[in-house]
């Protein structure tokens, strides 16, 4: 069966990529859907930890983090406009690590695509514990079905 995988991963952000990295490394048949194509434009989520670094350089090896690494800070703060400073962070042992989501997000997908993975832009309109369906009409079956849509 033509449309058949080991794993079919519907969401292609850090945690779809990642996920799909792993399992493409481990012989498994990979494929990952995403409603967008990459890089794609994302606001939310660009802020990494000390410990989120260490584990993308367990998986990853030696990688030039600059690459979408913005700046680091030991201290941030939400502000709004009409209501101020809505929370404060200060993280005196760690590092914090603010990126472009743009560029990391098309990173972890491309290393998932080079380990293995199949990446196919399509909106998901049905799913079963073994299957998805896309707008297009096309199934795909998978032994496994993550939903990696950060909902």
């Amino acid at each position: 069966m033509e449309n058949k995988y080991d794993v079919v991963i519907v969401g292609a952000g850090p945690a779809g990529s990642v996920a799909g990295f792993c399992l493409s490394k481990q012989g498994k048949k990979v494929l990952i859907i995403d409603k967008e194509n990459f890089p794609k434009k994302k606001l939310c989520g660009g802020l990494l930890t000390e410990k989120d670094i260490n584990f993308i350089k367990k998986i990853f090896g030696q990688i030039d983090l600059n690459d979408f690494i913005d700046s680091s800070h030991k201290a941030f703060g939400i502000y709004h406009q009409t209501l101020g400073k809505i929370r404060e962070y200060d993280s005196p042992d760690d590092k914090l690590y603010f990126v472009h989501r743009e560029i990391f997000d098309k990173y972890l997908l491309d290393q998932a695509i080079f380990a293995g993975c199949i990446f196919k832009k399509a909106t998901i309109v049905k799913s079963n514990k073994n299957f998805v369906i896309t707008d297009t009409d096309q199934k795909f079956y998978g032994d496994f079905i993550i939903g990696a849509d950060g909902a």
